[in-house]
């Protein structure tokens, strides 16, 4: 954002002429001999601030109090280096008194959080548009978005950046996000009928967001997309068909999934009428299909395991509904292929639908087969003992360590969150040490979600 084409820091006379200034003090030679009035040539560091349609402009150290504390957090106060380490594709050039924006840090943010694919981010996603408004809109009117999408910014950048000050301005800003959504939390109780907006809904996930990067407790993620699914039993599912609300729907489903699954308890979205309803213009994809099924297990399977015959004939209908998703699986992601169904399995009556050696082209693909073998691994560890599942088991873990690796691949953050309850059901079930390192090595890696502990069915 600095040094670039076009940025010059003559006096304001010169740029609305369009023609070189020398940059002399006080007085330009433009203006000396033209006699004109001069602004004189700026001095210190440039502050851009990006238009959304793309134009910068150039402000001088006029700019908000905010800007400059952001600045000096991350470049130092001098420009220099704020912290141990520095992120080349976040940071200016350390030479020449630049500063970085809020732009640039909220950019880092969407990137991570919205990748679809290796080096590219989607445009047109709930999270972009969330963090456009944030930087677009006056603080002032939309301050509960502001804070929130720079607490989970500031959080990304300390941590890719080994930046202590950025790390500790970050919580800053996410108490007083936790603050805003407290004050709307008192105005919808006091209202008979709340009025949700997209907001409102998208708040409390980029909250967990910063959670998932700096977590202050071991229940603060799981609270916040619950919040953020209450909100949208407020709005209805009649309201997430489409737009916004929709992308918004799809992302809390997914994120229920840890939640219910961590806790063993159903979820509050998936009655009949929240798998059905927002699902009426738009048919469901295989994902889609897999996280109905997962919502439904602990309502289905029950607390806790048990050799009746009425647990046993809900395994038996989770299993088919589980053949039958496998054929939609291949179906729609033709590049996947099934792999070799273990022999030892064969006695129990059991087909075994596992995936072969693949490469991934998309992150669905990834989340759909690990989310799929993680329902197998669920089921498995509810059937009667007496009979070997480790191979089948083993299958599975694979699975969805070859989706981790894929996702790892490609840096995107959302799905990494997606990932981790399936690589900690690897840890607790697979049979093979190998595994469960391979696992262990990926939560470490990616440094999201540190504090949870796996638990529940």
């Amino acid at each position: 954002m600095v040094r670039c084409g076009g940025r010059s820091r003559g006096c304001m006379a010169c740029r609305k002429r369009k023609i070189k200034c020398d940059e002399s003090q006080p007085v330009c030679s433009q203006c000396r001999r033209t006699r004109r009035e001069c602004s004189g040539a700026i001095v210190g560091p440039v502050f851009l601030k990006v238009d959304p349609r793309g134009s910068p402009r150039k402000q001088r150290r006029s700019e908000p109090q905010t800007q400059k504390r952001l600045c000096q957090l991350v470049l130092g106060p001098s420009g220099g280096g704020g912290g141990g380490g520095s992120d080349s594709s976040i940071a200016g050039h350390p030479n020449s008194g630049s500063v970085l924006c809020e732009e640039q840090l909220v950019a880092s943010l969407a990137g991570f959080f919205g990748r679809c694919a290796a080096n590219k981010t989607r445009d047109t996603s709930w999270l972009t548009l969330c963090c456009r408004e944030a930087l677009t809109q006056s603080p002032v009117n939309n301050e509960h978005m502001h804070t929130s999408v720079l607490a989970a910014a500031l959080a990304l950048h300390g941590i890719k950046a080994n930046n202590p000050a950025a790390l500790a301005e970050s919580r800053r800003w996410y108490l007083r996000g936790i603050q805003h959504q407290r004050s709307k939390v008192q105005v919808w109780s006091s209202e008979p009928r709340p009025t949700v907006t997209v907001h409102d809904v998208a708040l409390p996930i980029i909250l967990g967001y910063y959670e998932a990067l700096l977590p202050t407790s071991s229940k603060a993620w799981d609270q916040h997309i619950t919040a953020a699914a209450t909100l949208l039993q407020l709005a209805g599912p009649e309201a997430c068909q489409k737009g916004w609300f929709r992308q918004l729907f799809l992302s809390v489903r997914i994120h229920m999934v840890s939640v219910s699954l961590r806790q063993w308890t159903p979820s509050i979205i998936a009655t009949d009428e929240w798998i059905n309803v927002p699902y009426r213009q738009i048919p469901k994809g295989p994902l889609d299909r897999v996280v109905d099924l997962l919502l439904k297990l602990p309502c289905i399977l029950g607390p806790s395991a048990t050799d009746s015959a009425q647990d046993q004939t809900s395994l038996l209908w989770i299993i088919r509904n589980l053949s039958d998703l496998w054929d939609t699986i291949l179906q729609f992601y033709p590049h996947l292929r099934a792999g070799d169904c273990p022999d030892t399995i064969q006695p129990a009556g059991m087909a075994a639908y596992v995936i072969g050696t693949t490469e991934f082209l998309e992150p669905p693909a990834a989340i759909t087969i690990a989310f799929y073998s993680l329902a197998w691994i669920t089921v498995l560890a509810r059937l009667p003992q007496g009979l070997s599942y480790e191979q089948l088991i083993t299958a599975h873990c694979n699975a969805i360590l070859t989706a981790a690796a894929y996702i790892g691949s490609i840096k995107d953050g959302c799905s990494c969150i997606r990932l981790i309850y399936s690589l900690q059901k690897v840890i607790s079930c697979s049979p093979s040490e190998r595994q469960a390192r391979e696992a262990e090595s990926y939560i470490h890696n990616w440094g999201l979600l540190q504090t949870f502990q796996t638990h529940g069915g």
